[in-house]
């Protein structure tokens, strides 16, 4: 088929300009949709960072309460609210109202109360102060669905993945407790887990 220098100069026709408008737009929704995602994605990290802080210097708090040099155990308060009243502790600048919830989505902390323990024991396995199961969301592939922050006896903490039950917690660090300590992180959490339960 032969085109003439007439046919090159035809003008373009209306399929050619809508298609050309729907490319634009798909352009425009594509970087506005990424950067919605990205500014998501910053909010939750932005939670995330603050839930994990507060969660060290609650532990580290409690560290530094236990160890009033009476001897051989840490000697630990039956709640969170005596770190609200002591004195050593003020430069840790706790909100009296704030300081027990994730900042992300309000839930409270849960803290084992398990009295006394043992300085000689393994504390970095004994897990102190819990987040709720699966918290932290996902946006992005660094924080997985069910992502649950624990804080450890020794002020180590440890980013859990796959938890949807506080049970689960006590299934996967129960192990390595004596068995006083594996029975109270067991009723603990079989208490919380109870307690969601009934509030849904």
């Amino acid at each position: 088929m032969m085109f003439s220098i007439k046919d090159l100069h035809r003008k373009p026709s209306t399929i050619f300009w809508w298609i050309l408008l729907a490319v634009g737009l798909l352009a425009i929704g594509t970087f506005f949709y990424g950067e919605e995602q990205n500014r998501r994605w910053m909010v939750v990290k932005t939670q995330c960072t603050g839930c994990r802080i507060r969660m060290i210097n609650i532990g580290m708090a409690l560290m530094l309460y236990g160890d009033d040099g009476s001897g051989d155990k840490m000697l630990l308060p039956d709640t969170l609210e005596p770190l609200l009243q002591s004195e050593e502790l003020e430069f840790l600048d706790f909100d009296p109202v704030e300081f027990r919830h994730c900042p992300a989505t309000g839930e409270p902390y849960r803290y084992v109360a398990y009295g006394s323990l043992d300085w000689s024991l393994d504390l970095e396995h004994i897990p102190l102060l819990l987040d709720a199961p699966g918290n932290h969301r996902k946006f992005s592939s660094k924080w997985s669905e069910g992502t649950t922050f624990v804080t450890f006896a020794n002020g180590r903490q440890n980013v859990v993945e796959d938890i949807s039950c506080f049970m689960d917690i006590y299934h996967r660090f129960g192990q390595f407790l004596p068995e006083r300590e594996r029975e109270i992180l067991r009723e603990h959490c079989q208490t919380w887990d109870a307690e969601s339960l009934k509030s849904r």
